[in-house]
Order: structure tokens, then sequence, then C-alpha cells
């Protein structure tokens, strides 16, 4: 059997959760319309970069080098000046310490939108499944 053959099964064809995929569509739409930030990789990249800090139980402000991830040093800091004239977060240098070690605060605004963020997603789910939460 070729590779050609494994692929054109008619189960490749189709999409196998078409109730997720509209979900998924549903959330995109929004975003488009609403969150301008996530419109690039690297704004996506850093907005759940920073969403993530938010669950740590500590919630220490994440340094700037840590947000970086798979995103060029470039993109990462255009992005970071991006959020930051957005009012979404604020660059802060801790005192008496090494220049190096800028820290990145979510702002209440980006915590705003992200519960935004977090609560569409939850009604679009619940108006598609039945939602039942684990543990």
């Amino acid at each position: 059997m070729n590779k050609a053959q494994k692929f054109d099964d008619g189960e490749s064809s189709r999409v196998r959760h078409p109730e997720l995929l509209r979900v998924l569509l549903q959330i995109h739409q929004w975003e488009c319309n609403q969150l301008e930030e996530l419109g690039t990789i690297s704004g996506r990249d850093l907005y759940l970069r920073l969403a993530a800090g938010l669950l740590e139980d500590d919630q220490t402000p994440q340094t700037l080098k840590l947000l970086q991830g798979p995103m060029t040093e470039r993109a990462t800091r255009q992005r970071i000046k991006d959020f930051e004239a957005n009012g979404l977060l604020d660059v802060i240098q801790p005192p008496s310490s090494d220049l190096r070690t800028k820290r990145a605060v979510p702002t209440t605004k980006f915590v705003h939108r992200l519960n935004s963020h977090l609560a569409l997603l939850m009604q679009i789910c619940e108006e598609n499944f039945v939602m039942i939460k684990k543990g």
C-alpha cells in the first residue's frame, strides 16, 4: 500500500468533530473582532504566556526573557511594547535588582479581556455540549 492510499480511506476527507470545529471558528471570529493583540502569532503567544502566568500559585511577575518562547527576541520585544501601549501589561524593574530582570505584570485591563475571552468560550461550549467539571 502506498502513502497516497493510506490517506485516502474516506475518513481523512471528513471532519471528525464538526461541533468542535464550529466552536473553534466562533472563538476565532470573536477574537478577530475583539482582540487585536491576537492578530499575530507572536501576539497570541505572548497573550497565552501572560495568561498562563496568572495560573501560577504565587503569581510572581514573569521575567521578560521567559515570555519569549519560540518567537524571536525582536518579535517578542515588539509585542511587549504593543501590549504596554494598549494598557495590557506593565514592565516593572524590581527595586535594587539587576537591570536584566525586568518583569511583565498583566494589567487589570488584560485580566478583564482574558475573563471576557474565557466567558465566551464557556458560553459557546455550554450552548453546544453538556459540561460537567471533573474533580
